[in-house]
């Protein structure tokens, strides 16, 4: 009895401490007992009183532990309510990846930030989202090894490596077109000046609009007896083009088509036929599209 009275008091000490840890984990902005913020909070300008914007307007959010701050933070325009930054914080300092953002809220620039450089792997972006610079930078925030700068739309502009943040090695250039349009030598940042090459890019050939298919003239079924040269005589006949397809048929008079069909075709597909009564057009039958 005594051994089960001791199991029941621990679980029902272990339920009361999940259910205040749960109440404390989704408790914002909360502070322990020495006045030092803990877990998620949600900074608003009431706290910065920035001017010019309301009291409500979110400024920050993100976790503190031990009163510093901890984790991925984010941080807002106060007046837009856009999104201006990511920043990872260890220990209260600005120690992880992190993304900028401008002021229409699209992403400008990303890397891993080191308390006050960037370290790595770094891209910045035009306004319309492409890539404008991709660099790379070295422990102590220079940049170092291949760097690549790209036009607005998208085609490379610049390539080459720097050390130390100076060029080094041969840079080439390139139009927007992507065509090579220069090549320079830089020796620890210094242009060696008979090493500059320049390029003639070719020139874009204009598209050429092809002429549209003309519809070769029909040709006649030849008669063993006309009247005249190139007239069908009278009587049932069939026409065809060089295409070997069928133009008219029925009976013909005096080289004319009295009693039959003629076939309308347009780009090689029969789209009417015409009824030919008394040598007139009594009626149109059109083909179903």
């Amino acid at each position: 009895m005594f051994r089960k009275t001791i199991y029941i008091f621990i679980a029902l000490a272990w339920v009361s401490c999940a259910s205040t840890f749960a109440l404390e984990a989704d408790t914002l902005n909360r502070s322990d007992n020495n006045s030092q913020r803990v877990g998620y909070w949600v900074i608003t300008n009431a706290e910065k009183q920035n001017e010019d914007c309301d009291e409500s307007a979110k400024l920050e959010e993100g976790r503190y532990v031990n009163n510093m701050k901890s984790g991925t933070w984010k941080f807002y325009n106060c007046r837009t309510g856009n999104i201006k930054s990511e920043i990872t914080f260890k220990e209260d300092k600005k120690i992880g990846y992190a993304k900028i953002y401008g002021s229409n809220g699209k992403l400008r620039e990303e890397g891993f930030w080191n308390t006050n450089h960037w370290e790595g792997k770094y891209k910045f972006y035009h306004e319309n989202g492409n890539l404008y610079q991709d660099f790379q930078f070295g422990n102590d925030g220079k940049r170092d090894g291949p760097q690549r700068y790209y036009h607005p739309n998208g085609k490379l502009m610049v390539e080459g490596n720097w050390k130390d943040s100076k060029e080094a090695g041969i840079i080439k250039s390139y139009n927007e077109d992507g065509q090579l349009i220069e090549e320079k030598n830089f020796r620890d940042g210094e242009l060696d000046a008979e090493s500059v090459k320049t390029y003639t890019p070719e020139k874009p050939q204009p598209a050429v609009e092809k002429e549209p298919e003309k519809t070769p003239p029909p040709v006649e079924e030849k008669a063993s007896k006309v009247s005249a040269p190139g007239q069908i005589p009278d009587g049932f006949h069939k026409t065809f083009d060089s295409n070997g397809r069928l133009l008219r048929e029925g009976e013909f008079k005096n080289g004319m088509l009295t009693q039959g069909k003629i076939y309308v075709y347009e780009n090689n597909k029969l789209v009417k036929t015409n009824i030919i009564v008394n040598g007139s057009v009594e009626k149109t039958l059109y083909e179903k599209k």
